[in-house]
């Protein structure tokens, strides 16, 4: 009994800990939702309710009288989904970068990495009174470096990428990051986040760690 409670507790401690938000549309208006002290239900209510309850918006919108209550039941659902949602969780989602001409004098493959200006978004065709497009800038975006590697290492690296066919070498590089969102950046769609966690990944499967930051 012991033993199986163990296995338990492993298996909570574990899947808590690589447990983090999807890059999607729905969990970046969750996400500014949640950084909104003064957000208007009344206001997005209905746009909620043809998102998420589209079957009980058309059967109340012509009864006033119902959709009144189904727009506060509505709002009670709202609200125990906002609360629910984490800014202390973790957002995921994966990328390629490209990298140069191997630098011999630092050992590394330079890459055309992150800057402040870079951002991730996430849209939907119809959104209502809710933004059509989520942008998401980092505030760190330097922490994802240049890829080391000695240059023994990254000769075979290269070859590994050369097409035995053109000779051309891919170069692109994968990555994988994990970061918080802080805080609204320009208004309600622009969000602001903290890179976590960074990892450079050799195939585009995300199986093979190249370098992490």
């Amino acid at each position: 009994m012991k033993k199986l409670m163990l296995c338990a507790l492993l298996f909570f401690t574990y899947s808590s800990s690589i447990l983090a938000h999807d890059l999607s549309w729905d969990n970046l208006m969750l996400a500014s939702v949640k950084l909104q002290s003064n957000f208007d239900y009344e206001a997005n209510v209905t746009s909620y309710m043809k998102l998420y309850r589209p079957d009980v918006w058309k059967k109340y919108r012509n009864d006033e009288f119902m959709f009144h209550d189904k727009k506060q039941e509505t709002i009670e659902i709202m609200k125990k989904n906002f609360a629910s949602f984490s800014l202390d969780e973790e957002f995921v989602t994966y990328t390629t970068l490209k990298f140069e001409d191997y630098d011999f004098s630092n050992e590394e493959f330079p890459v055309k990495s992150l800057s402040e200006t870079t951002y991730f978004s996430k849209s939907i065709w119809r959104s209502g009174s809710f933004p059509k497009t989520y942008k998401v800038f980092l505030t760190n975006p330097d922490k994802v470096k240049n890829l080391s590697m000695p240059k023994d290492r990254a000769r075979e690296f290269l070859q590994s990428r050369k097409s035995k066919v053109t000779g051309r070498v891919n170069r692109k590089v994968y990555l994988k990051l994990k970061f918080k969102v802080k805080s609204l950046k320009n208004g309600k769609d622009e969000l602001l986040a903290e890179i976590t966690e960074a990892k450079f990944y050799k195939d585009n499967e995300f199986s093979e760690v190249l370098q992490e930051f």
